[in-house]
């Protein structure tokens, strides 16, 4: 049918492919699923984000080249934000050190400041470092990164994080992302004489 033959060109089914995607993203984005499911939520964002630019792009009708522009401007300035907050990139975890406690799900792991070469490391408590998949695997740019709590000081001669395991495994000799830390902003703790630490699950 004539129906048949418009829709099947290029134009159309990059419009029709585009939509179903965010479709699906609107529907996981509901609390009760995106609550249940976050990871599944995080990859349909990042796909549609991905793919909406070429294929909007190849659907719009008239051209629209300065929106194009823009969007491809948008996000190569994420590709550079991503890269620029990892200092250490495809590292392989050769020192690591893990500290495992019976009847316990979280791991102590110790990273050498070396790993940040050049770098002089200010953080206060309770700041995190995100680990990731090295950027040449995709799981990288559609997946979340993963945060962990630094559990020393920024003094010290090595960076402790409390880890709770899931199915993104650390491994020795592994080859990982990892940022710079992210820092507390509520300030430094000295100077106050009781300090109460609420300690919460996500």
């Amino acid at each position: 049918s004539r129906f048949s033959e418009l829709f099947w060109k290029v134009n159309p089914i990059t419009g029709f492919i585009s939509f179903v995607i965010w479709l699906i993203f609107a529907l996981v984005s509901l609390r009760p699923f995106r609550t249940r499911l976050y990871k599944v939520f995080y990859c349909l964002h990042m796909i549609a984000i991905w793919t909406t630019v070429p294929l909007i792009g190849i659907h719009s009708r008239p051209r629209t080249h300065f929106i194009n522009i823009v969007n491809l401007v948008l996000m190569i300035y994420m590709v550079f934000s991503k890269i620029y907050y990892y200092a250490v990139i495809n590292k392989r975890l050769e020192f690591l050190n893990i500290e495992r406690h019976i009847n316990s799900q979280l791991i102590v792991l110790t990273l050498p400041k070396s790993y940040y070469r050049g770098k002089q490391l200010r953080f206060n408590p309770g700041s995190h470092v995100r680990i990731n998949h090295r950027f040449i695997n995709p799981l990288s740019w559609i997946s979340p990164s993963h945060p962990y709590t630094i559990a020393s000081l920024d003094t010290d001669q090595e960076i402790k994080l409390i880890i709770k395991e899931t199915k993104f495994k650390i491994h020795s000799l592994g080859r990982y992302s990892i940022s710079s830390p992210f820092n507390n902003e509520t300030g430094t703790i000295h100077g106050y004489d009781n300090i109460t630490i609420i300690c919460g699950g996500s």
